[in-house]
């Protein structure tokens, strides 16, 4: 897959440049969506709150999402990885309740297509432990968690209890998408292509750089080699000469 280099420097340019490259033609949105767009984007970058996004199937929330995530420089702290309500549903029902300590658990998560998982085993609903477990994660180390849902507030309130929603409401902005077309009608999504990063240096990588270049105008002086026989003597009269006195 082609790698390209984005040229925009803010959230917004970035993400129209790159939604440019993954469908055909220009991203056409609405002024409510756009408007939804910005909210969306300032709280990406505020990296305060996560983002609950809501809108009918084929909105395009899943679709912004993956631009962002691919956007995003992997090192910012604003970066998260995306895994479907599904897929989690999925592995719990293989692992049970260790999927608590994969490596999810440490990093800024999207959970997509919220509501659409079924029933874990033994008519276990998943969710609402993965939704308990991020709360906590967000209250003790920051982590912002997404979602996307096709349902309203009311809807999840119904299913998940209202314990559930309140917390959904206070570790995101709950954001909502215009009721519009299916997005996928319009059949003119490519792909999404890889984006260039280059590695930024954290404060340590400069710091050591800096001690790099004084240490290459440093002329090298080897000392002379000394067999183990002597090494191991030298030892021996450092002790004895330590336990005189």
């Amino acid at each position: 897959m082609k790698q390209i280099q984005l040229t925009q420097t803010t959230l917004h340019d970035r993400f129209f440049e790159y939604a440019g490259h993954c469908i055909d033609g220009q991203f056409i949105v609405t002024t409510q969506t756009q408007q939804a767009l910005e909210l969306v984007f300032k709280t990406i970058e505020e990296n305060r709150y996560g983002v609950c996004l809501l809108g009918n199937s084929g909105a395009g929330k899943t679709f912004v999402f993956e631009c962002l995530r691919r956007i995003l420089h992997p090192q910012d702290a604003q970066h998260f990885q995306l895994k479907s309500c599904i897929g989690i549903v999925q592995d719990w029902n293989v692992d049970g309740d260790r999927i608590f300590r994969d490596k999810w658990v440490r990093k800024n998560m999207l959970w997509d297509d919220l509501m659409r998982e079924p029933m874990g085993n033994y008519k276990n609903d998943v969710m609402p432990k993965v939704i308990f477990n991020a709360d906590e994660r967000y209250k003790q180390q920051g982590l912002k968690t997404h979602f996307t849902c096709n349902f309203s507030p009311a809807n999840i309130e119904k299913r998940y209890g209202d314990y559930i929603l309140s917390r959904i409401k206070g570790m995101c902005q709950v954001i909502g998408m215009e009721p519009s077309r299916d997005f996928r009608d319009l059949k003119n999504f490519r792909n999404y292509p890889m984006v260039y990063h280059p590695v930024k240096l954290t404060v340590d990588d400069v710091e050591w750089n800096k001690k790099y270049e004084r240490s290459k105008n440093i002329k090298y002086v080897p000392t002379p080699a000394k067999t183990q026989g002597e090494l191991l003597r030298e030892r021996v009269e450092k002790f004895l000469g330590s336990k005189q006195q």
